[in-house]
């Protein structure tokens, strides 16, 4: 049943690419490429609550003058019930944004997989049927909103708030808020 949900959320990034890059075949727009590297907090209600530092590296593809394609790995260590855990996000977003000269508000959504995986130490507290020291995949869905701004030719500053839901369900969820440093290329 896990590996389903996977993936399913795998196909669904999948597709949301293809239908990307079809609309700027459609549309014969140049592609711009920027990576940026991010760091901020994520407030995180898993198994245990908490924030802790979040660090991410993002790289979009602009599609149309008002959409954008987005590919991200993530990356937190957060305290859950059993200990710190390796957190790790992947996941693709599709951003619809308002270009006003050097400045881009946007909002977008997506969906991707996580990686859940304790590093050891503290206190093991078990659920039923559960291995608390075993790595745990979900598919994962996010909203997402922010603003981009060009310092210059090559080089953009960032802000993002994204709130994910964890599972199917949304049993689990986190909440991030990054600043980040980006460039053209």
């Amino acid at each position: 049943m896990r590996i389903s949900r996977i993936k399913a959320a795998v196909v669904v990034v999948i597709a949301m690419g293809f239908a990307l890059v079809a609309e700027a075949a459609a549309q014969d727009l140049p592609m711009t490429t920027v990576s940026s590297i991010n760091a901020g907090l994520m407030h995180h209600r898993l198994d245990g609550r908490g924030t802790n530092p979040f660090f991410a590296f993002r790289t979009y593809y602009v599609v149309s003058e008002l959409s954008v394609a987005e590919a991200a790995i993530g990356y937190g260590q957060p305290a859950q019930d059993f200990g710190r855990s390796h957190f790790v996000v992947m996941e693709g977003q599709y951003q619809v944004r308002w270009p006003l000269d050097r400045f881009a508000p946007y909002a977008g959504m997506g969906a991707g997989l996580i990686v859940d995986s304790p590093t050891g130490g503290g206190q093991v507290v078990p659920e039923e049927g559960v291995d608390p020291s075993s790595t745990s995949w979900a598919p994962t869905f996010a909203l997402g909103a922010g603003a981009r701004a060009w310092l210059d030719e090559r080089t953009r500053v960032m802000t993002d708030i994204r709130w994910r839901g964890i599972g199917a369900d949304f049993r689990d969820s986190s909440f991030e808020l990054t600043f980040g440093l980006g460039w053209r290329w």
